[in-house]
C-alpha cells in the first residue's frame, strides 16, 4: 500500500485505469463464456433426448415388427391346422427354411410356439429343444396365453434380452392352442446399426446382482460411473467426458421392459469436438480482446493522467522556484479552464499577484523609510 502511495500521480491514475479495465474484462468474459457453455450443453442435452426418443422408436419399431410377424404366423389356416393337430415335424418343415434367411439378413435370433401352459412348443430357430417350461421367467408368454391378446416389448429369456413380439394361436375351430412368439436381438448388431443411422454411440447397461452390468453397445469402456448409471434409472442423466480420447456429451436414461418397468441404462455418447473447438476458439478472442482493451485503456489512462498531472508539476514546480526565491513572480501560468485544475492554476496566479504586490510595498516602505 504504501509503495502505491510513493508512486507518482500519473502512475496511480494509469494503474487504477488499467486495473478497472482488467476486472471488468475477466468478470465480463467469465459472465459470457460460462452462458455459452450453459448454451451449448442445453444444445446437447436437447439433442441427445432426441436421440434417446429415436432410439426408443426404433425399439419401439422393432417390437412392433416382431408382433406383425408373430400375428401373420398365426393367422396362416395352415399353421394353424398343423398347431391344433400337435404336428411339430409339419410346422418345423414351414418355417425353418424361412427364418434361417430372417436370422441371417436381419435381427431376428428367434421364432417359437408355445403351448397354453407357457412351455416351448417349438423353436423355430432351435427345433431340437423343446418342452421346457418357461413360464417362470417368460411373463410375455404366461400373459398373452391368459389373456389372450398380443404383447410386445423387451424381455429376458434363455438367451438374454430381446426385443418381443408374442401373438395368441387359435386352431381354425377358433379354440385357443397357444403362441406365436417372433424375437429380434438386442445386441452389438442394433446399436452398431443405430450408430450407423445417427452417428452416436450407445450401450446398454442391465441391472444385476445390485449393480450395472455392461449388456451392449458400440463402446465397453466405462466412460461414466457406477452411481451416474443408476440415478439414471429414475431420470436422465447428462455429464461430459471422453470415449477414444475424444470429447464426448454423455446422455442416460432408463430402458423400460414390456410392462414398463425400468430393466437398465442406455448411455448415448455424442462427440462434442466441434463444441469444445469453439469454446477454445471463444476463449482465445476473449484474450485477444482483454489484452488489446488493456492496452488502449492503459493508452487513454496515460493521457488522461499526463492531462492532470502535467499542470500540476507546473505549479508545483514553480511553488519550488518561489520557496527557494528563484522564482519570477511576472510569471503567471495559463488557465486550464473551469475545473479543478483550472482553480489551482487561478488561486497559483492569484498568489503570486500579492507576493508581487506584498514585496513592491514592502519595497516602497523601504524606500521611504530611507529618505526620511
Amino acid at each position: 500500500m504504501q509503495l502505491f502511495l510513493n508512486m507518482k500521480l500519473a502512475w496511480r491514475i494509469g494503474l487504477g485505469f488499467a486495473a478497472a479495465i482488467l476486472v471488468t474484462v475477466i468478470l465480463g468474459s467469465t459472465v459470457v463464456l460460462q452462458q455459452m457453455q450453459d448454451m451449448i450443453h442445453e444444445a446437447e442435452r436437447k439433442e441427445l433426448s432426441r436421440l434417446f426418443d429415436s432410439a426408443k422408436s426404433e425399439l419401439k419399431a422393432q417390437a412392433r415388427m416382431a408382433e406383425t410377424l408373430a400375428a401373420l404366423v398365426a393367422n396362416i389356416p395352415q399353421a394353424q391346422q398343423s398347431f391344433s393337430d400337435n404336428n411339430r415335424q409339419a410346422l418345423a418343415d414351414m418355417f425353418v427354411p424361412a427364418f434361417k434367411k430372417l436370422k441371417a439378413d436381419y435381427l431376428f435370433k428367434q421364432f417359437q410356439f408355445h403351448e397354453p401352459n407357457a412351455h416351448s412348443y417349438l423353436r423355430i430357430h432351435k427345433p431340437e429343444k423343446f418342452g421346457d417350461d418357461l413360464s417362470s421367467f417368460r411373463k410375455t408368454v404366461v400373459a398373452t396365453n391368459q389373456e389372450r391378446k398380443p404383447i410386445q416389448g423387451i424381455e429376458k429369456g434363455v438367451a438374454g434380452l430381446g426385443i418381443r413380439g408374442v401373438y395368441p394361436v387359435s386352431s381354425p375351430a377358433g379354440e385357443a392352442i397357444g403362441s406365436v412368439e417372433f424375437g429380434l436381438a438386442l445386441n452389438d448388431r442394433f446399436f452398431n446399426q443405430f450408430k450407423e443411422n445417427f452417428s452416436v454411440d450407445a450401450a446398454l447397461y442391465i441391472s444385476k446382482d445390485g449393480g450395472m452390468q455392461h449388456f451392449a453397445g458400440t463402446f465397453k469402456d466405462s466412460i461414466v460411473g457406477a452411481d451416474f448409471l443408476k440415478n439414471a434409472l429414475n431420470s436422465e442423466q447428462t455429464a461430459d467426458g471422453y470415449l477414444n480420447d475424444v470429447p464426448v456429451a454423455i446422455y442416460a436414461d432408463a430402458v423400460l421392459d414390456f410392462s414398463g418397468k425400468a430393466l437398465g441404462t442406455m448411455v448415448l455418447a455424442l462427440d462434442r469436438t466441434y463444441y469444445v473447438d469453439q469454446i477454445a476458439a471463444a476463449k482465445m478472442q476473449v484474450l485477444i480482446i482483454a489484452l488489446i482493451a488493456l492496452v488502449v485503456g492503459a493508452a487513454i489512462a496515460w493521457i488522461v493522467a499526463k492531462a492532470i498531472t502535467g499542470p500540476l508539476c507546473r505549479v508545483v514546480d514553480a511553488m519550488n522556484d518561489v520557496a527557494q526565491g528563484e522564482g519570477d513572480l511576472t510569471m503567471r501560468i495559463e488557465s486550464q479552464g473551469n475545473n479543478e485544475i483550472g482553480n489551482l492554476v487561478n488561486g497559483f496566479n492569484q498568489f503570486i499577484e500579492k507576493m508581487q504586490v506584498l514585496i513592491a510595498d514592502v519595497k516602497s516602505s523601504i524606500e521611504n523609510l530611507n529618505q526620511s
